[in-house]
C-alpha cells in the first residue's frame, strides 16, 4: 500500500500538469483562430459601403466652380465687345470658341450627372450656381443649375454636402462668407450601411456562440469526462470499501454500531464519507494487534511502554489480564488503606491552580502518589499497574536523580506529571 501510495503520489502531479497543458494549448489555439477569423472577417462587412474618403464629389465641386467663373468671364467678354463689334465680322473661328465657352458649365453639370448614374450615391442640388449673375452691372444667364433638382432624402443624416475650397468668381452665394456646394443623397449606401451592421452583430453573436459550444466541447473532453469516470470510480469503489468497513465495525463494535450508507449524494459528500470511513477504519486497525504475545514478550520495557501506552496498540486486555486476580485485589485494597499526608486540598489539585513551588518537597511526594492511584485517572489506570510500595520506590529514585537546577528538577516534573494528568 505504501509503494502503491508513493508512485500514485509521484504521478497525479505529472497527470494534472499534463491535462494542465493540452488545456492551455487548447484554449491557446482556438483564441487564436478565434482572434485571426476576426480581424480577417471584419473588415469584409466594409467592402460595400462608400468609402470615407471618396475625392469625387470635392474635385467635381471644384470643376463647376472653375466651369461657372469660365462662363461667366467668356460671356461678359461677348456682352462687352456686342456695342463696338458686328457680330458678322467675327472671325468664324473665334466665334465657335465663344460658343463653346459660354456652354461649359452647363456641360459640365450634365457629365457629373452621368458620372454619378453608376453609383449609390448622387447629387440632387445645387446650391451656390445662380444662373444669373451681376458682373460689374450687367446681369448674364448662366444656366445649368435647374438640370438638378432631385428630392431631399426624408433623414437628414442620409444628406451630405459638399463645399467649394475657394470661390473663384465673388457672388451671392459664394463669398467670403458663403460658399458654393453640391448636395448629395447616400440613402442607399447608409441603408447599405446599416444592413452590414446588422450581419456583423449577428455574425458576432454566431462566432459567440460557436466559440461557446466548442469551448463546452472541449472542457467536457479534456476535463468533465475524466472526472466523471474518475467519480464513477468512487462510488463503485466506495460500495465495495462500506461492504468491508462495515464488516470491521460490526466485528469490533458489535451490530449496535449502525452508521447506514447512502450512495444516494453528491460526488464531493461522497468523497467526505470515504475519508471519513477510512479515518475510522485507520482508529479500528490502530487498536488491534501489531505484534503478537511471542514478539512483545521478546520487547525491551521501553518498546512495550511505546506500543501499549504512547501509541496505543493492541494488547490492552493483556496488559491487566497477566496480573492475577488476587493480585488486583491486592493493590486495590493497599492503596485504600494508604493515608496520604497532603495539607492540600483535593480540589487544588484536581485544578488548574495548583502551584508547586509554594509546597514542601515532602508533601509533592504525597501529591504525585495522590495523583498516580486515587485521582480519577489514577484509579483506572495506576493502580492496575503497580503498587504503593513499588512506586514510592520509583518515587525516590528518580528524586535523587535530580539535580539542583532550578529548572529542570524533581519539582518540575511532578509539575509535568500534574498537567499531564489535568489534560487526561
Amino acid at each position: 500500500v505504501q509503494k502503491h501510495s508513493d508512485s500514485g503520489s509521484d504521478s497525479c502531479p505529472d497527470d494534472v500538469r499534463v491535462i494542465s497543458r493540452k488545456l492551455m494549448l487548447t484554449l491557446s489555439t482556438k483564441v487564436s483562430l478565434l482572434a485571426l477569423a476576426l480581424v480577417l472577417v471584419t473588415p469584409l462587412f466594409q467592402l460595400l459601403l462608400y468609402p470615407e474618403d471618396d475625392f469625387s464629389m470635392r474635385a467635381w465641386t471644384q470643376r463647376l466652380e472653375v466651369e461657372y467663373e469660365r462662363s461667366a468671364l467668356a460671356k461678359a467678354a461677348v456682352l462687352a465687345f456686342a456695342p463696338n463689334v458686328v457680330s458678322s465680322s467675327f472671325p468664324e473661328a473665334w466665334q465657335k470658341e465663344l460658343n463653346r465657352t459660354s456652354g461649359t458649365f452647363e456641360s459640365a453639370v450634365k457629365e457629373m450627372v452621368d458620372f454619378y448614374k453608376g453609383v449609390t450615391y448622387f447629387p440632387y442640388l445645387l446650391e451656390g450656381f445662380a444662373e444669373e449673375v451681376d458682373m460689374d452691372g450687367q446681369v448674364i444667364t448662366m444656366p445649368g443649375q435647374t438640370q438638378l433638382t432631385g428630392v431631399e432624402p426624408q433623414r437628414r443624416e442620409n444628406i451630405v454636402y459638399q463645399r467649394v475650397e475657394r470661390c473663384l468668381l465673388d457672388r451671392i452665394g459664394c463669398n467670403s462668407d458663403l460658399k458654393a456646394g453640391i448636395y448629395f443623397d447616400f440613402t442607399q449606401p447608409k441603408k447599405m450601411e446599416a444592413a452590414m451592421d446588422i450581419c456583423l452583430i449577428v455574425f458576432m453573436l454566431g462566432v459567440m456562440l460557436l466559440c461557446t459550444f466548442d469551448l463546452s466541447r472541449t472542457l467536457d473532453i479534456i476535463v468533465i469526462g475524466p472526472l466523471q469516470r474518475i467519480m464513477g470510480n468512487l462510488r463503485k469503489m466506495t460500495s465495495d470499501l462500506m461492504a468491508e468497513v462495515s464488516k470491521v465495525q460490526h466485528a469490533t463494535h458489535g451490530d449496535g454500531d449502525d452508521d447506514p450508507w447512502d450512495l444516494q449524494v453528491s460526488e464531493i459528500k461522497l468523497l467526505e464519507l470515504v475519508l471519513q470511513k477510512l479515518a475510522n477504519l485507520s482508529a479500528i486497525f490502530m487498536q488491534q494487534n501489531v505484534v503478537n504475545k511471542e514478539e512483545m514478550a521478546a520487547m525491551s520495557l521501553e518498546g512495550r511502554g511505546v506500543l501499549l501506552d504512547m501509541m496505543q496498540f493492541g494488547f490492552a486486555d493483556e496488559r491487566v489480564s497477566h496480573i492475577p486476580t488476587e493480585s488486583i485485589a491486592s493493590v486495590l485494597q493497599a492503596v485504600e488503606t494508604v493515608s496520604w499526608k497532603m495539607t492540600t486540598e483535593k480540589t487544588i489539585i484536581n485544578s488548574w491552580a495548583l502551584d508547586l513551588l509554594q509546597i514542601d518537597i515532602e508533601e509533592i511526594d504525597d501529591i504525585a502518589s495522590y495523583i498516580f492511584f486515587d485521582s480519577a485517572v489514577g484509579q483506572r489506570a495506576g493502580r492496575a499497574c503497580a503498587g504503593p510500595a513499588t512506586f514510592q520506590n520509583f518515587v525516590k529514585v528518580v528524586k535523587a536523580r535530580y539535580t539542583n537546577q532550578p529548572y529542570h528538577c524533581y519539582t518540575h516534573a511532578v509539575d509535568v506529571l500534574h498537567t499531564v494528568y489535568r489534560l487526561l
